[in-house]
């Protein structure tokens, strides 16, 4: 049985994101943005549930992982309208064929980590469990 060794407390999240490639933490948009949800965050990363993670012919995950210029934006909606974008590199993709209304799973690390009073503000401004 494979241990899991977190390194930072997971917090259990329901908020909607949006997931795009971007040259670099500043750069161009390079894909469109997938819709999807916020399961968990941490200080260092995030989990992500996804019902697509295709732009067309380009998979947004697997691109990300492979490329040195390309990173993964992460918007976290927040009420009134506010967001919160994030660059991250993914860390593990997961398909499930049994789900069926969100079939990919993503686990991401963010670039520069979280202090504790941005995850604190994260967390105020997303809903969670």
């Amino acid at each position: 049985m494979l241990l899991e060794r977190r390194q930072n407390k997971r917090h259990p999240c329901t908020g909607k994101i949006g997931i795009f490639l971007a040259e670099g933490e500043y750069g161009a948009q390079k894909s469109a943005i997938l819709t999807g949800n916020l399961i968990d965050i941490s200080m260092k990363g995030a989990g992500l549930s996804l019902p697509e993670i295709l732009d067309g012919r380009v998979h947004l995950a697997y691109t990300a992982m492979e490329s040195r210029e390309l990173l993964l934006h992460i918007i976290l909606y927040c009420p009134g309208g506010k967001e919160i974008t994030l660059p991250a590199k993914p860390d593990w993709f997961n398909r499930s064929l049994s789900a069926h209304l969100t079939p990919f799973s993503l686990g991401v690390r963010f670039i520069s980590p979280l202090k504790s009073e941005q995850l604190k503000r994260v967390l105020e401004n997303i809903p969670h469990t």
